[in-house]
């Protein structure tokens, strides 16, 4: 349902409401954002993700900032140390939208930063918070009609994230977070969910454990990390992938370099698999081995 804000013309003891133009897909109230933090942790043996935290963002009441409406968005969450930390309800910010964009007063500060544009078009740079300096490269409508904006980076040096913006949602990472990425030692936010009512509007594909339902319960009941070997490591030719107890889905297995640049992907078809390696250039991959309910990494050496 499309909002039409007032223009209130008001004089001497009465702020001057300034008029905000409606959007595509305005905020809604009602709205909640569930989101991760993942990290992708390196040991001498082998490699795992593990994740470190589950929130969700939601708006409680409105305000008015420099004579400008905005939501006030809170978060609650747990936080998984070795005895788990829960929080309710903290002040993260002020957020409203105005003509396809996001603005944001964050907490403890008082200017406005333009946080997220989706009018941008292929070819268009990114001048907002999120993504800025990135370039548009590829735009997806989705089932609801919101444009799914990203910018793919096909040159990467170092840890290179592929932006996605959801219109009138916020972003692959979630609202105010970085933007995410795969890379050996990377840790970032994922935006899992996103409902409206109770109403699941979006959820990621990203192949991480999600359950929109039982969004924090379900941290507590995640699968046993599938006995995954890769052998020789070492490696030239080719890689051996045996797979002892992964869940019984369809499963896939991806090769990243260094840089994070997706090498090859490839389906597994049985509990044993050989992948010819012989067009990898020597150096350090990132292999990920993955299906719909669990989704495990490792390091690979090939000389």
């Amino acid at each position: 349902m499309i909002r039409i804000t007032a223009i209130c013309f008001c004089f001497v003891h009465f702020a001057l409401l300034q008029a905000q133009t409606t959007s595509r897909f305005p905020i809604d109230p009602l709205a909640k954002w569930k989101i991760s933090e993942i990290s992708f942790n390196i040991e001498i043996e082998g490699s795992y993700e593990k994740i470190n935290e589950k929130y969700e963002y939601f708006i409680d009441s409105d305000t008015t900032i420099n004579s400008l409406k905005y939501y006030k968005l809170f978060k609650s969450g747990v936080a998984y140390y070795d005895t788990p930390f829960y929080y309710e309800k903290v002040y993260a910010g002020a957020i409203r939208d105005d003509d396809n964009r996001f603005y944001m007063v964050r907490k403890d500060q008082d200017a406005e930063v333009l946080l997220i544009d989706f009018n941008l078009e292929p070819g268009d740079t990114i001048r907002a918070e999120i993504g800025n300096g990135n370039i548009i490269n590829n735009i997806e409508i989705l089932a609801d009609g919101r444009k799914c904006i990203s910018s793919i980076p096909e040159i990467c040096g170092g840890c290179c994230s592929t932006i996605t913006l959801l219109e009138g949602i916020g972003h692959s990472g979630g609202i105010m977070e970085d933007p995410p990425c795969y890379h050996i030692g990377y840790y970032g936010h994922y935006l899992n969910c996103y409902e409206i009512d109770g109403e699941l509007i979006y959820q990621t594909d990203i192949p991480l454990v999600v359950d929109c339902e039982n969004f924090f319960s379900s941290v507590d009941d995640l699968p046993d990390i599938p006995d995954v070997k890769i052998h020789p490591v070492p490696a030239t030719d080719m890689l051996s992938v045996d797979l002892l107890n992964m869940p019984d889905k369809q499963s896939f297995i991806s090769i990243f370099n260094i840089t994070g640049s997706l090498i090859l992907t490839r389906e597994i078809q049985s509990s044993h698999t050989d992948i010819d390696i012989q067009h990898l250039e020597k150096g350090i991959y990132l292999v990920r081995i993955y299906n719909e309910v669990t989704s495990n990494a490792y390091k690979l050496i090939v000389e």
